[in-house]
């Protein structure tokens, strides 16, 4: 973690600022926060490898792991894994400042750590009795969070040990050159929808391999990489080195950044995988400024009940629940100055369809895309739709663009 990645956090739970308390860096000098100057003359933006975050406000504190903060909600912390690193960073910080953040941790539940654990499914059940138990008594439980803590153990419910290999070369994949090229051709759209400015602030949830942050930071962009997964994260983190872009573990429903920093969001084939929608949305919002611009590309309404969905959601308990701009528009339902626009891709392969037939039918459906819904309906039946999508291979991957605006 560099730095400069503290300016854009906040404490998930209250908004407060957070402080870097203590920081191991690079060097393997451990100093506090406070006695740092000197250093930050030579390294102005340092690398953090281990460190504390501390709350201004509610006096929680998060680690920063592995050059990674994390910065969960407390029903979904490992208690015994943080104090851990509590006791290793105690010298930097001082044994009784190490004490008043141990004693402030006391009442987190005993979560056995998700990336570890070798009974994924006797953890998965311990987590699911503990979820909700934030220590603000008064937070309301979280529906999601068997989906979430199933996420994030996914490294324990794997056994087949190339799982992981794509990440190391994301988004190439030799094996499958289709997806590739997808992927790519994806990013390239969703890149241009966002119609950002050199330097702007872009929040990358569900960023996983993070090879999308990774782009976003080649192209003059300052990204924010955010996944609930650390799995993902540390396969990135070492296929880009010290030229990675800002990484954050954390639940996106409990977004962890400051208002007003983001100057956009990207979902890059990952808001289908969040189950409170509406939740992540208001954070998104609260978080951007005005105007200010969210990008979903994502897979249709159908998704869900794809063999290959229901295969990951059985093996894996991940939540796999694709999306139509009604649902899009129902997500941001009661957030001041939201407007929703869909956009398509055509596959132009068109099978036996004559040249001047493909060429009209593209036109039909480029032109239908842009018009209001009730006007599409009323110049295109939806039985004629639907059969120019199927001549056309028409793909079920839409983009779906939301506007804050003043």
């Amino acid at each position: 973690m560099r730095r400069s990645l503290v300016g854009f956090l906040a404490c998930p739970v209250c908004l407060g600022d957070l402080e870097l308390a203590a920081a191991v860096r690079a060097t393997n000098i451990c100093v506090a926060e406070k006695k740092q100057d000197k250093a930050d003359l030579q390294f102005p933006d340092p690398e953090v490898v281990d460190g504390i975050l501390v709350c201004r406000s509610c006096a929680r504190w998060y680690p920063v792991r592995d050059s990674i903060p994390e910065l969960y909600p407390d029903h979904l912390r490992d208690r015994v894994r943080d104090l851990e690193l509590l006791k290793c960073l105690a010298p930097a910080v001082g044994s009784e400042f190490a004490e008043s953040l141990r004693s402030k941790n006391a009442d987190l539940p005993d979560v056995p750590d998700p990336h570890v654990c070798s009974e994924g499914e006797s953890m998965l059940r311990t987590n699911e009795r503990t979820a909700g138990k934030a220590r603000d008594k008064t937070a309301a439980p979280d529906p999601g969070a068997s989906f979430k803590l199933s996420e994030m153990a996914i490294a324990s419910r794997i056994d087949d040990p190339d799982f992981f290999g794509p990440g190391r070369t994301a988004p190439f994949n030799p094996a499958e050159p289709e997806y590739t090229t997808r992927s790519i051709r994806r990013f390239g759209v969703a890149l241009t929808l966002l119609d950002l400015q050199p330097g702007a602030v872009v929040l990358d949830i569900g960023t996983g391999y993070a090879w999308t942050s990774e782009w976003l930071s080649r192209s003059g962009f300052v990204p924010i990489g955010l996944d609930i997964c650390r799995s993902y994260l540390d396969i990135g983190l070492r296929r880009m080195g010290a030229a990675s872009p800002h990484l954050v573990a954390a639940d996106v429903e409990n977004l962890p950044l400051k208002t007003g920093c983001l100057d956009a969001v990207l979902a890059f084939d990952a808001f289908h995988h969040v189950p409170d929608r509406p939740a992540a949305m208001r954070g998104f919002f609260r978080a951007l400024k005005t105007p200010g611009r969210i990008v979903l590309a994502e897979p249709g309404p159908g998704h869900g009940t794809e063999p290959a969905s229901v295969d990951v959601m059985e093996k894996y308990g991940i939540l796999e629940k694709g999306m139509s701009r009604r649902d899009v528009a129902s997500y941001c339902r009661g957030i001041p100055g939201a407007s929703v626009r869909e956009h398509h891709i055509f596959k132009l392969a068109f099978g036996s369809l004559p040249d001047a037939a493909r060429t009209v039918s593209d036109l039909i459906l480029a032109a239908a895309s842009l018009v209001p819904a009730r006007l599409r309906r009323a110049l295109l039946p939806e039985k004629t739709l639907a059969r120019l999508k199927k001549s056309l291979r028409y793909s079920d991957y839409r983009f779906f663009v939301v506007e804050k605006r003043g």
